[in-house]
């Protein structure tokens, strides 16, 4: 089971994600945030695989909590959700390596579509580690012994 922290401050974007991931039984657990400031605190105290982040919120914007996370966990698997199709959202989150920004509404196959990628991307990591370590437990659930 891998962790993802959604911050939105959209509770039906947050609660149709939820929806979505449970509907499609990806192996995810999920936390959620109502803005890149209360997400931040949470990825502080709590350790993450994946993060979906709006890009538009209050307090702190999503690239923003970006920057602070890269800081934080440099190889958490990072997407952005936005209802901007502007290029320069896109451009600016190339250097902060997100793998996918997905424009609102989010199409459900397109998500599961990500998803799938952004989890096989973990499952590749994970047996990675496991060959550099092959004492390390197989990835049931992020604990304090595990590594991002």
């Amino acid at each position: 089971m891998y962790r993802m922290l959604i911050a939105d401050d959209n509770k039906n974007e947050r609660d149709g994600m939820k929806y979505l991931i449970s509907k499609y039984q990806l192996p995810i657990e999920i936390s959620e945030a109502r803005n890149g400031k209360e997400a931040l605190q949470i990825v502080q105290q709590q350790k993450f695989d994946i993060l979906l982040t709006d890009i538009k919120m209050p307090f702190m914007d999503g690239l923003e909590l970006v920057k602070h996370v890269r800081v934080i966990y440099p190889n958490m698997k990072v997407m952005l959700l936005s209802g901007h199709g502007e290029f320069e959202y896109a451009r600016l989150a190339i250097p902060l390596r997100v793998l996918h920004y997905l424009l609102k509404p989010v199409e459900a196959q397109e998500l599961r579509r990500v998803l799938s990628e952004v989890i096989e991307e973990c499952k590749q990591e994970e047996a990675e580690r496991h060959k550099l370590q092959p004492n390390l437990k197989p990835h049931t659930k992020l604990g304090a012994d595990s590594i991002l």
